[in-house]
């Protein structure tokens, strides 16, 4: 029998599911995760309901359905003042996975999940996700490591790159180097943090992926809206070769630590066909 892995390395890929990956895989746009997917335990998850970023992966580190941890939306109505206000880990009303750990006196490590700033009283290091107001509350929790990024790791942020759809071929390659660099700062974090940490449990969430999806859509020609256009798809593969480089660095990592290695999706994307003014 083998012996159970002590160390869990979670990959959040935002937005990335298998209607959009098989046809990358098929593409050789990601050689590190189809080698992964091609030796590993494979399953079609439902999502949540609504299936949107803070309640579905609320319901990853909590192991709970919305109705239990209490995040229903992006926002919430707070009645006692009748204002609208946005939900934060404060709002979370069971605990996380890495306040679990942290009870039980082992160390964790989360870089960038959303609904985690400000971030609970854990052991180790975590960096708020892009719903954290600045960096300087993402990094709330860890000031030196978030100092010590600043410094050698100057492209990691919390913040998302995609805004808008790009209008031209050479502005989709421009903010695709921006996402591929900050693809890598994901990486050289992860790596730096494991040098300070001895984690048990350590999350790395490319939320780019699901802002990359968001704007550039049709580029990824995954279905019957799909285009190829120069500068456009370029921009596409080359945010998800970077992706795939730095999962690449992410499973030599669990290697060297023999940890297990699981990647979980919140939920998938398809073609906007009409809208309602």
């Amino acid at each position: 029998m083998p012996s159970l892995r002590s160390r869990v390395l979670f990959i959040g890929l935002d937005g990335g599911t298998r209607s959009i990956l098989d046809p990358i895989f098929d593409r050789g746009w990601a050689p590190n995760l189809a080698r992964l997917w091609r030796r590993a335990a494979v399953g079609r998850l439902r999502s949540t309901d609504p299936m949107v970023t803070p309640v579905a992966w609320t319901s990853f580190s909590t192991g709970c359905t919305p109705a239990t941890h209490g995040v229903h939306d992006f926002n919430y109505l707070e009645h006692a003042d009748r204002t609208i206000r946005e939900h934060d880990a404060t709002t979370v009303r069971t605990p996380t996975i890495w306040e679990l750990l942290s009870r039980r006196g082992d160390s964790i490590v989360s870089l960038g999940l959303p609904l985690t700033y400000p971030s609970p009283p854990v052991r180790g290091i975590l960096v708020g996700g892009a719903d954290s107001p600045d960096a300087a509350r993402a990094f709330h929790q860890c000031p030196d490591f978030g100092a010590l990024l600043r410094d050698q790791v100057p492209d990691y942020t919390h913040k998302l790159v995609w805004k808008r759809r790009p209008r031209t071929a050479e502005e989709a390659l421009e903010q695709a180097r921006r996402c591929s660099a900050i693809f890598a700062a994901q990486a050289d974090a992860a790596r730096l943090a494991d040098a300070r940490v001895d984690w048990t449990a350590m999350m790395v969430h490319f939320h780019n992926l699901d802002s990359l999806q968001h704007r550039m859509w049709p580029y990824f020609d995954v279905d019957e809206t799909g285009v190829r256009e120069a500068g456009f798809t370029d921009a596409v593969e080359q945010s998800i070769r970077a992706l795939d480089d730095s999962i690449g660095r992410l499973l030599d990592l669990a290697s060297d630590r023999d940890a297990a290695v699981v990647v979980a999706s919140d939920h998938g994307f398809g073609p906007c066909r009409s809208l309602v003014n």
